[in-house]
C-alpha cells in the first residue's frame, strides 16, 4: 500500500503475525460483525488488556478495495473527534487490508433500533445528536462528506456515545473553501441514497444530511430503512413516513415502544428536522450545524417534560467525600453526558495547602496541586461566589467541551462559599510565561527559552482551533490573552479560563456603524467596543490578535519599561503590520531565523484581527485556514480543525 507520511505518523502499522495472535489466527469464535466487505473481529492487544476491533477486508482481486482501504486510512489518521470512530492501526502485509480500531462495546445504533431497542427517546436522541457532531465536524472543519451515512455506520461505545465509521466511500472537497459539490459515481447504501445525487451525480453535504434524515426516521419509527416483506407503498420507510407527516399524522410512525414517551413539543421539533433533511431541494436542506442545534432543542424540550431543575441535579455523581485526597482524578463511568467530578473542599485545601501553594502566572486565583500519583493539576478558586444552581449550570458546559485545544476540566468543589474548578496543568506553563517570563511568589521570573517561528506558527494554530470549536457551539470566550493560552507537550496549545455562561447572539452587526475613534480603549486584549459592555464572537477574535501580536514581536500587550509610545503593542505595532516595515517589529530572540513572507502573512492577519470595526474583523474560520498554511510541512500533516 502507497501510505501517506501523516498516515504513518498518526497510526500504527501492525504486523499480520500480531493480528492473528489478537484474533486466535481470526478464529470463528472472535467474529462480532461480518458483510460483503469481510469480517469484523474482536481482538486484544498490548498483552491481551486492551479490546479492539479488527476489520478485515476480504477480496479475491488484490486491488478490490484497495482504494476505499487507503482513503479510511489516510481520514482516520488525519482527523480526530470524539463522535468518530479512532483508528489504532492497520496491516497491508502479504496484500492484506485490516484495519484496527477501538472497541465498541454497545455494537451499533442499528443494534438498537427496529423492534428490539431498550433505549429511551432520551438515550436515542442523545446518540443521534452526537453522531450529527460527527457529521458536523467532517462537513464543517474536514470538507468531508461521508457518503455512507447509516445506522450501522455508527458505533456505540460503552457510554453510548455515539461514534461515526467506515469512511471508505468518503470525499474530500480539497483544499478550496467554497467549493460546494464534487461530481462522482453514485455509492452508498440503498434507502439511504439522495434522490438529488443518484439523478445528478453531484454529491454536496447535503446527500450526508438526507441520510441523516432517514436515521432519524428510524429512531422515531422503529422500522428499517428497507422491508420487503411489506406492501409495495410501505417497503420503502422514507417514503411511507413523509406521506404520514405531509398528511398530519406524525404520531402514527411513533414506534409502539416509544408511544406516550415523547413530549409533544419535542415531537414537533423533531419531525420538523426530519423534513428538512430530507427536502427534494438539497439547497433547502439543513446544515449538519442546524441539524444538532435542533436536536439538542429536542432534547432539551424532552427534557423539561416532568423534570425540574432540582430533579436534574440529583443524578450528579460527586464523590470523595470521605476528606482523604484523591490518589487520582477517578475514570468516567457514568453516562458520557454527565462527566463531573465532584471532591470535597478537604480535598482541595489538602492539595493546595490551604491555598498557599504557588499561583501560576498572573491569575492569583489559580493555584498549583498535586495528586498522590504525582499528577499535576491547576486549581482555580472562584473569586465571587455565583448561586450554586448557576455555577454547577457552568460545570454541565465545561464538561461537554471536548478538543484537544481546549484544557479540559478534571472535576469541581462546590463546598459553602467554595466553588472550584480542578484542570489538566501544563508542564510549560502558559504562553506568556514561556514569553514574558512567570510571576511567582512575588518574585520576576525570566522568559523561557525562545520559541522557534515553527512552534510559534503550531501554537497560533492551536489557539485558532480551539478558539474557532468554540465560537461553532455559540460560546464566547471574553478573555483570550496569552496566560489563559497552556503550552503542553510538543506545542500544543489549549485555551482555558472560558466563561460558558456567555452565549452568541446571532447578530453580530451592533457595533458596526459606531465609528472606531472614540471607542479606543488601554485595556491590554479587550476590543475597542467593550466599553459599551457588550462584547461579542469577534472580541474574542481581537484578543486573538492581540496574541498574535505577541507571537509576532515577542512583547506585553502593555509594557511601561518601553519608550514613549511604544508601551501599548497594539499602538506601536499596528501601523507597521501592513507595510514593509513589518520586520522591523519581528522578535529579535528570532535572529531573523524566519520565512520571511510567513512573517508578513501572520501579521496581517493580526491586523484584520486588530480592525476597530468589529464587522471587519475575519470570522476564526478564515483565520484558522490561513494559519494553516503557514505551518511547516511536517506540522502541516497534524491538521485538525474539530466542531462538536
Amino acid at each position: 500500500m502507497k501510505s501517506s507520511t501523516s498516515e504513518k505518523n498518526l497510526c500504527r502499522r501492525y504486523s499480520l503475525a500480531e493480528l492473528s495472535l489478537a484474533t486466535k489466527d481470526f478464529s470463528e469464535e472472535h467474529v462480532i460483525g461480518k458483510g460483503g466487505f469481510g469480517r469484523v473481529y474482536k481482538g486484544f492487544i498490548s498483552n491481551r488488556s486492551t479490546a479492539v476491533a479488527i476489520k478485515r477486508r476480504l477480496a479475491s482481486d488484490p486491488s478490490q478495495g484497495q482504494t476505499e482501504f487507503v482513503a479510511e486510512i489516510e481520514t482516520l489518521s488525519k482527523f480526530r473527534h470524539r463522535n468518530l470512530v479512532s483508528l489504532i492501526g492497520y496491516c497491508d502485509e502479504h496484500g492484506e487490508m485490516i484495519l484496527v480500531y477501538d472497541y465498541m462495546s454497545n455494537g451499533t445504533l442499528a443494534d438498537h433500533l427496529y423492534n428490539k431497542s431498550t433505549r429511551s427517546w432520551n438515550q436515542l436522541l442523545k446518540i443521534c445528536i452526537g453522531a450529527g457532531r460527527g457529521l458536523d465536524y467532517l462537513h464543517s472543519g474536514c470538507s468531508i462528506i461521508h457518503r455512507d451515512v447509516k445506522p450501522t455506520n455508527i458505533l456505540l461505545d460503552k457510554y453510548f456515545t455515539a461514534k461515526v465509521s467506515d469512511f471508505g466511500l468518503a470525499k474530500h472537497l480539497g483544499q478550496n473553501f467554497f467549493k460546494s459539490h464534487v461530481m462522482t459515481n453514485v455509492k452508498g447504501s440503498f434507502g439511504y441514497f439522495d434522490p438529488s445525487y443518484f439523478t445528478t451525480g453531484r454529491l454536496t453535504t447535503a446527500s450526508d444530511t438526507y441520510a441523516f434524515g432517514v436515521i432519524l426516521l428510524e429512531l422515531l419509527s422503529g422500522r428499517p430503512a428497507v422491508e420487503e416483506k411489506l406492501a409495495e407503498n410501505e417497503v420503502c420507510m422514507n417514503i411511507w413516513a413523509q406521506e404520514k407527516i405531509r398528511n398530519g399524522k406524525a404520531d402514527q410512525i411513533v414506534a409502539s415502544s416509544l408511544k406516550g414517551d415523547i413530549s409533544e413539543d419535542c415531537l414537533k421539533t423533531f419531525v420538523g428536522v426530519v423534513k428538512r433533511c430530507l427536502h427534494r431541494d438539497p439547497k433547502k436542506r439543513l446544515t449538519m450545524t442546524r441539524v444538532v442545534a435542533q436536536l439538542e432543542l429536542a432534547l432539551e424540550q424532552q427534557e423539561r417534560k416532568g423534570t425540574t431543575t432540582t430533579q436534574k441535579l440529583q443524578f450528579w455523581p460527586f464523590r470523595n467525600r470521605a476528606g482523604s485526597t484523591p490518589k487520582a482524578i477517578p475514570p468516567i463511568e457514568e453516562d458520557d453526558d454527565k462527566l463531573q467530578i465532584a471532591v470535597s473542599a478537604a480535598d482541595i485545601l489538602d492539595m493546595t495547602d490551604n491555598f498557599s501553594t504557588m499561583c501560576l502566572s498572573d491569575q492569583s486565583n489559580v493555584f498549583h496541586g498535586v495528586l498522590e500519583t504525582g499528577q499535576e493539576v491547576s486549581i482555580k478558586r472562584l473569586s465571587k461566589k455565583i448561586p450554586d444552581h448557576e455555577f454547577l449550570a457552568q460545570i454541565s458546559t465545561l464538561t461537554n467541551l471536548k478538543h484537544e485545544n481546549v484544557v479540559e476540566l478534571l472535576a469541581f468543589c462546590v463546598d459553602g462559599d467554595m466553588q472550584v474548578l480542578v484542570y489538566e496543568s501544563a508542564p510549560q506553563g502558559s504562553l506568556h510565561d514561556i514569553l514574558h517570563g512567570r510571576k511567582a511568589a512575588g518574585l520576576e521570573a525570566a522568559a523561557g527559552q525562545a520559541l522557534t517561528w515553527s512552534q510559534r506558527i503550531k501554537i497560533a494554530v492551536g489557539v485558532a482551533r480551539g478558539l474557532y470549536y468554540i465560537h461553532g457551539l455559540k460560546l464566547i470566550h471574553r478573555n483570550i490573552k496569552s496566560s489563559n493560552v497552556l503550552v503542553f507537550e510538543d506545542e500544543n496549545a489549549k485555551i482555558t479560563d472560558l466563561h460558558p455562561s456567555t452565549q452568541c447572539s446571532c447578530k453580530e452587526s451592533y457595533f458596526d456603524e459606531l465609528h472606531p475613534y472614540h471607542l479606543v480603549s488601554n485595556s491590554d486584549y479587550h476590543p475597542p467596543e467593550c466599553v459599551g459592555g457588550i462584547l461579542k464572537r469577534k472580541g474574542d477574535v481581537y484578543s486573538f490578535g492581540v496574541v498574535l501580536l505577541e507571537l509576532l514581536t515577542g512583547r506585553k500587550p502593555y509594557d511601561r519599561t518601553r519608550g514613549k509610545g511604544q508601551e501599548y503593542l497594539v499602538l506601536w505595532a499596528k501601523p507597521q503590520l501592513g507595510s514593509d516595515k513589518v520586520h522591523d517589529i519581528v522578535d529579535a530572540e528570532l535572529k531573523a531565523a524566519y520565512p520571511s513572507m510567513a512573517a508578513e502573512t501572520m501579521a496581517r492577519i493580526a491586523d484584520s484581527c486588530l480592525d476597530f470595526q468589529p464587522g471587519r474583523r475575519p470570522k476564526m474560520n478564515f483565520i484558522l485556514k490561513s494559519l494553516e498554511q503557514l505551518l511547516s510541512p511536517q506540522d502541516s500533516e497534524l491538521k485538525v480543525t474539530e466542531i462538536v
